[in-house]
């Protein structure tokens, strides 16, 4: 197990503005060159403890085993920690960011505007 850990409310409001200079790392996450990097400033770590979700599948076939991880993993939180941004914004850049790009994104549009 290890600790959660989460953005700050600054740093998801960094990446909410940058989606456009970041859509080449959206679709194909390839190291975290182009996030902020995890410092003090950016991100904090909770005192709660959870099994990684890095070991989500990948496809659309494993939505319901992905579920499966993601409460057992999770069944712990609160509704209010279970339903912040911070949380998630941390989990689906950093942790897994390539299951989501390959459940949610799929194949990048030719037109940039599109794809923002």
């Amino acid at each position: 197990m290890t600790p959660l850990h989460y953005l700050t409310a600054s740093t998801v409001e960094e990446l909410r503005q940058g989606v456009d200079s970041r859509l080449d790392w959206y679709y194909a996450p390839d190291g975290a060159d182009a996030l902020p990097p995890l410092t003090a400033d950016t991100h904090r770590e909770s005192r709660i403890e959870a099994e990684p979700l890095a070991r989500l599948e990948r496809g659309r076939d494993a939505d319901a085993p992905n579920a499966l991880l993601v409460y057992r993993a999770l069944d712990m939180l609160t509704p209010q920690q279970a339903s912040d941004e911070r949380f998630w914004a941390y989990v689906s850049h950093y942790q897994c960011a390539d299951y989501v790009a390959d459940r949610w994104l799929g194949e990048r549009p030719a037109d940039d505007g599109a794809a923002a």
